[in-house]
């Protein structure tokens, strides 16, 4: 190896650490070893700007992840203090204290809501706790939470569309999880505002599809592939009034992800948003 090639290779690497280029080091050389000497070097900068990318990306994150908590606290406290500022006027009847504590304790159990998302969230992605996977019935879990919502769809004026095997539909998952999933595709589905609502258990070789799909605003096309991030919120393309942590669909990817199943979505605004989870059957 000669001392130029050396002299060279050393001030090429001043010169990538001193202006943080993505430069490469090279040398015009026919040695073999300072050949591969370049290309380790190569190797070990691009994974150092890898590192520093990434640390950068997740910082980023971060910050955005505290903004979004901060706002979605921000907004029911501020409402709550309204409120019990207004209960502490006097000259106010007893019927209008009533409505004004009704509407203070619903926006607290909101607020409780959200926290508890947050919460959940984080045990989910951190593993804390594994889910335990056994033989379920599908089809009669499903059956169980459509009548839990039952009322609140009909008060709506939501057109409730069915398509459950009367048959088990067994699978393996973790009961718990897919009602968690059902509550929060349903609960997204009636507040997006769509006239009908469908669910569909749906049978395939050594699979069973669960479908949620509604009629609703819809998702826009360029936001599909970022509603389960828990970066992002549905308010910006589904509805504006949409009130909530957004951490719904994170929650039901990361169950559905630890259940060993796979979801996709789809959306033709006012025709059918169709959210599809796929797991795989119990096999006997």
């Amino acid at each position: 190896m000669k001392k130029s090639e050396i002299i060279s290779i050393i001030e090429q690497i001043k010169d990538v650490n001193e202006k943080s280029s993505n430069s490469s080091v090279f040398v015009n050389t026919s040695n073999p070893v300072v050949k591969e000497l370049c290309e380790e070097l190569n190797i070990m900068m691009e994974f150092n700007r890898s590192l520093e990318s990434n640390y950068i990306k997740s910082e980023n994150n971060y910050k955005q992840m505290l903004s979004n908590i901060s706002h979605d606290l921000k907004t029911p406290l501020t409402v709550i203090m309204g409120l019990l500022e207004m209960l502490n006027f006097e000259n106010k009847t007893l019927e209008e204290n009533s409505r004004l504590a009704k509407k203070t304790y619903t926006v607290a159990e909101e607020l409780h809501n959200i926290i508890n998302e947050f919460f959940e969230l984080a045990k989910l992605e951190s593993m804390d706790s594994e889910i335990s996977l056994s033989q379920v019935n599908l089809s009669e879990i499903a059956k169980k939470i459509i009548l839990d919502f039952y009322d609140l769809i009909k008060s709506n004026n939501i057109n409730l569309k069915l398509n459950i095997p009367e048959h088990t539909v067994n699978i393996m998952g973790n009961e718990k999880s897919i009602k968690r999933i059902l509550r929060n595709l349903l609960q997204n589905a009636i507040q997006y505002g769509g006239s009908t609502i469908g669910i569909d258990i749906v049978e395939s070789e050594g699979y069973a599809s669960l479908i949620v799909y509604d009629n609703g605003q819809g998702i826009e096309k360029q936001d599909i592939n970022k509603i389960f991030n828990r970066l992002f919120t549905l308010e910006d393309s589904r509805n504006k009034k949409f009130q909530g942590s957004g951490l719904g669909l994170t929650i039901v990817k990361q169950l559905v992800e630890q259940m060993n199943g796979e979801i996709t979505v789809s959306s033709a605004p006012f025709e059918r948003t169709e959210f599809k989870i796929l797991f795989k059957k119990f096999i006997y």
